[in-house]
């Protein structure tokens, strides 16, 4: 674990002191680069292990909506959506402070993007 530490804190990722106390020094929500080695690893491992849970449970939610929305619309709710990330990740720093006991990990996905449903799409094509 020293050398773990050590190698941490020579990345300048960790103020390694006293105690073996270490201190994360970089954010706790960073964004994975489109495109970055680790998208390119655990991107899609990562949404299918998500999205493989039965969301009934009292903590979890997950609904779908599909409309067809002007470009300014489609603008706010980007929007929106980064407000409700940045709140999620303004709440778990909150919630840093607690006992281990207190918190549980949980995963928020929200997405939106132009998009039909390739049924729909087929069916368009054939009437056309």
């Amino acid at each position: 674990m020293t050398l773990l530490f050590a190698r941490l804190a020579r990345l300048k990722l960790i103020d390694w002191g006293p105690g073996e106390r270490a201190r994360l020094k970089v954010q706790r929500n960073f964004p994975w680069r489109a495109g970055g080695p680790v998208k390119k690893a655990y991107g899609n491992r990562v949404m299918q292990e998500f999205l493989k849970g039965r969301f009934d449970g009292a903590l979890e939610f997950l609904r779908f909506e599909a409309r067809d929305v002007s470009a300014e619309s489609a603008a706010v709710m980007r929007r929106r959506l980064e407000r409700l990330a940045a709140e999620f990740n303004d709440l778990a720093e909150v919630d840093s402070s607690l006992p281990a006991r207190r918190r549980a990990g949980m995963g928020l996905l929200f997405a939106c993007r132009p998009w039909e449903f390739s049924v729909v799409n087929a069916l368009k094509k054939r009437i056309a």
